[in-house]
């Protein structure tokens, strides 16, 4: 096992280092930085053509999205990552990914304790760096490591007393990207009936002063012109992996009540189960349903799931005959799903066979809810304590 991971991990580190030179100017970090830079010149990026502001700016993207459309949080710290040169800032943000994707293993290994052996942590870290997620990810120069490490961080701080801190980070992720906030009031969830008062008020401190930062207008910015422009991307003609784009899609699109219904009752249902289940396979089945209920979940979401399948692993070496063969092949298939993602055969398979291989994660992510929403531990009080 650790020679494999050994050895998927150099794969992974020679595949993202030939092609990182060349997305310095031509990848989703174009678009980060453009906004940040138009915010420092003093225009409203909601509202500028980022493409003809990138020209008149003599910037070096060569593909710049034409609208800002990241939450107003973040495009203040894209507006501080501005104030580098272009390519020191992309290489700056490499960084930060790498990083973040250390940040997460330590704390996953911290979370899970001693459920798993070395050996299987490096075949781990194997599979996690060599997969179409991570190569996605450090393509496109994404934000999903970053907030999974502030996440399990938060958790983390949490978990060890520390409710300031943990309200902090996980709030702060969610308010960055909006999406995480499915899982941020974790510890109000988990919390204790004495607790509960305090941790929601901390909490909301925490979300207020996170939301304060940007400003107002630049909420109502983002709410008037960004938001409708995304709201497109779940109504099913792009291969998104979540449950609103998933049913818009299998019904053809026109049923984004259906489909918002279902996820907002699953993202309830998460929420109310939680409680009842070990704490790693609560904090598993809330980042499965992130990534499942939120508006838009491309493949690069799916590095999300890199601790909810450390929870799996660790489940399936507990297990015993049968059950451990189950939980393997449970195990497999979201391994091969999230490295097949919108992978579908050509005619004359049926259309809708294409298109549930074609979202095989969302299939694969359903499983691991049922998993996880299973894993109950009766000898445990909820919260902290």
């Amino acid at each position: 096992m650790t020679g494999l991971g050994v050895g998927l991990f150099l794969v992974a580190a020679r595949v993202v280092v030939a092609f990182l030179p060349h997305q310095t100017v031509d990848n989703d970090f174009a678009l980060a930085y453009v906004e940040g830079h138009a915010a420092r010149a003093g225009c409203d990026p909601y509202r500028t053509d980022l493409m003809l502001y990138n020209t008149r700016a003599g910037l070096p993207f060569t593909a710049v999205m034409g609208q800002a459309t990241n939450p107003p949080l973040l495009l203040l710290g894209y507006r501080l990552l501005a104030a580098l040169p272009p390519t020191p800032a992309f290489w700056f943000y490499v960084f930060l990914e790498t990083a973040s994707l250390l940040v997460i293993f330590v704390v996953a290994g911290a979370l899970l304790q001693r459920q798993l052996l070395p050996a299987h942590w490096c075949l781990a870290a194997g599979l996690s760096a060599c997969s179409l997620p991570m190569f996605h990810h450090y393509w496109f120069t994404q934000v999903q490591l970053l907030l999974l490490a502030l996440i399990l961080t938060g958790i983390y701080f949490w978990r060890q007393g520390s409710v300031v801190t943990g309200c902090g980070l996980l709030t702060l992720a969610g308010v960055l990207k909006l999406y995480p906030l499915a899982i941020a009031p974790l510890p109000i969830l988990l919390a204790n009936r004495e607790d509960r008062r305090r941790t929601i008020l901390v909490w909301l401190v925490c979300l207020i002063f996170w939301a304060a930062l940007p400003g107002l207008a630049a909420w109502a910015s983002f709410l008037r012109h960004a938001a409708p422009y995304l709201r497109q991307f779940s109504g099913g003609q792009y291969l998104s992996f979540t449950i609103p784009s998933f049913v818009n899609g299998l019904c053809g699109g026109g049923v984004d009540a259906l489909a918002w219904g279902l996820a907002a009752a699953t993202l309830v249902w998460a929420w109310m189960r939680c409680r009842q289940l070990e704490f790693s396979a609560a904090v598993a089945l809330l980042l499965v349903v992130t990534v499942l209920c939120s508006a838009v979940a491309w493949i690069h979401y799916l590095v999300f799931l890199i601790f909810p399948l450390l929870c799996l692993a660790a489940h399936t070496v507990e297990a015993t005959g049968g059950r451990r063969l189950l939980l393997g092949a449970l195990l497999l298939l979201n391994l091969a799903a999230v490295n097949l993602a919108g992978v579908a055969p050509g005619p004359p398979i049926p259309a809708l066979f294409r298109y549930l291989c074609a979202n095989l994660p969302v299939l694969g992510m359903g499983l691991l809810c049922v998993h996880f929403s299973r894993r109950v531990h009766t000898d445990r009080q909820p919260g902290r304590h």
